[in-house]
């Protein structure tokens, strides 16, 4: 089943069916809100939407196309591609971490992987830190709204891209947009070298 608007087009299943118009509502309106923050004039294209009733062949799906997969993961996205996959509701509540998970963490997910696209186009799909990248999803999507400090990272995580809580990244961008205008915020995803700079900076505000 598909269900088009002017971003994107979901591709979903009979599990979907009773929260996906309400999801295409939510995604829509914070859709031009993302796409104006990053000042695209417009999307190459459409972003397509996957959504995977079954873990097994969500698994295998990114497996057989190099994109990776780890036990946690319930979404990804390919800039290249202009497409992401994310589980359904359902079989997103089998996967450790997520088990409590309702509604509003699904439409959630979603808006930061939209994010994650434009923040490609944005930047030419050039490389960054990751808690630059994780950190603009998190803090546009507002996940982690109730996140509190004090941070759980260091700064070698921050500078070698470690993996950590993203309720870090939700903490790091709430100081960021807090005391910084979007000039600097877009310089930050826009050009490594400078964020590489930035970075001791902006951690010795939050962990001194």
């Amino acid at each position: 089943m598909k269900l088009s608007r002017k971003y994107f087009t979901f591709d979903y299943n009979e599990t979907d069916a009773k929260y996906i118009e309400d999801l295409a509502n939510y995604l829509e309106k914070a859709a031009q809100r993302i796409i104006d923050f990053f000042e695209i004039k417009h999307l190459t294209q459409p972003v397509y939407f996957k959504f995977w009733d079954s873990i097994k062949d969500f698994k295998k799906y990114l497996i057989d196309t190099d994109k990776g997969y780890e036990s946690w993961v319930v979404g990804h996205t390919s800039g290249t591609d202009h497409r992401i996959d994310a589980l359904s509701l359902k079989a997103r509540q089998s996967v450790p971490y997520h088990r409590k998970d309702a509604e509003k963490d699904l439409f959630e997910m979603v808006v930061h992987e939209f994010v994650h696209m434009c923040y490609y186009q944005y930047v030419g799909y050039k490389d960054n830190l990751l808690y630059i990248q994780e950190g603009l999803a998190v803090y546009l999507s507002n996940q982690y709204s109730d996140a509190k400090f004090p941070l759980s990272c260091s700064l070698e995580d921050l500078l070698n891209e470690t993996q950590v809580d993203y309720s870090n990244y939700r903490l790091i961008f709430n100081h960021i947009f807090k005391t910084h205008d979007k000039g600097y915020i877009l310089k930050l995803a826009k050009d490594k070298q400078f964020a590489t700079q930035e970075t001791p900076k902006i951690a010795n505000q939050l962990l001194s």
